[in-house]
């Protein structure tokens, strides 16, 4: 098991760099088959097949990431993390074929079918935070999740922009979440944690996609200031209870003579 901690950073970051350019490609693959000289009608089925698509995407994994996730409490730890792999492998696949034998573009919802069906990120990320917070100790734990993450947003970024502000508070929810749970319930805790931001998005999607299009030509950019707005506010509960929980764990009284 510790042998294989020294390479689940490398393997975490290589996978991240893979689905930040196949994420690209599936953008650049969209907007070429949806193209249309009307704007608004193309910004329409742009927003209709991705609303489809993530709602398939979080939709699929939640029985089998609760199965692979059982598994690896049983001491399998590699396989909720190897599984979702191939998964990966499969469906990416699947993108390179329907640009060579130009598909039609419905045929990538089979995308993330095949990636749900093989426990998709749901069950990949709750198993790399598994196997980090088993090889580690209490005092350690959240330093490695903390590391983890960090791989994981470096990663994206150098293959696309993103942010690494809303990395911050998921460290402290796993590391919080992994003191108040024995070993071998990480798996299933994890992936519970990670099923429940699928849910939300699950309910959240067609939500903003329809905000999306309706403020489409009075204020197109009020979803994404919605998004922030509820973002920054989801951080200060937990970040109040990190600090706590911090001052609790971290500091021990010594008597004086």
């Amino acid at each position: 098991m510790m042998s294989c901690r020294k390479y689940i950073a490398p393997l975490v970051f290589c996978a991240q760099v893979a689905s930040s350019f196949f994420d690209t490609a599936l953008q650049m693959v969209v907007k070429d088959r949806c193209a249309n000289p009307d704007g608004d009608t193309e910004q329409k089925a742009i927003t209709n097949f991705y609303m489809t698509f993530n709602m398939v995407l979080k939709f699929m994994p939640i029985v089998p990431a609760i199965i692979l996730a059982k598994i690896g409490d049983k001491g399998y730890r590699k396989v909720p993390i190897v599984v979702p792999l191939v998964g990966y492998f499969l469906s990416r696949g699947l993108l390179l074929l329907d640009i060579v034998l130009e598909w039609p573009l419905q045929v990538l919802y089979a995308v993330p079918v095949i990636h749900g069906l093989c426990g998709g990120f749901a069950s990949y990320w709750a198993g790399v935070m598994a196997l980090v917070s088993v090889c580690s100790g209490a005092e350690e734990r959240s330093v490695r999740i903390m590391r983890m993450e960090l791989v994981y947003g470096i990663a994206g970024f150098i293959a696309r922009s993103i942010t690494l502000f809303a990395l911050i508070p998921m460290p402290t929810i796993r590391s919080l979440l992994s003191k108040q749970v024995k070993g071998t319930s990480y798996g299933i805790t994890f992936v519970m944690l990670q099923l429940s931001f699928k849910l939300a998005s699950l309910v959240t999607t067609p939500i903003y996609t329809e905000i999306y299009q309706a403020t489409l030509d009075t204020f197109p950019g009020f979803v994404f200031i919605l998004s922030s707005i509820f973002t920054v506010l989801s951080m200060i509960p937990i970040s109040i209870v990190g600090c706590r929980s911090t001052r609790h764990d971290g500091y021990e009284r010594i008597q004086g003579n």
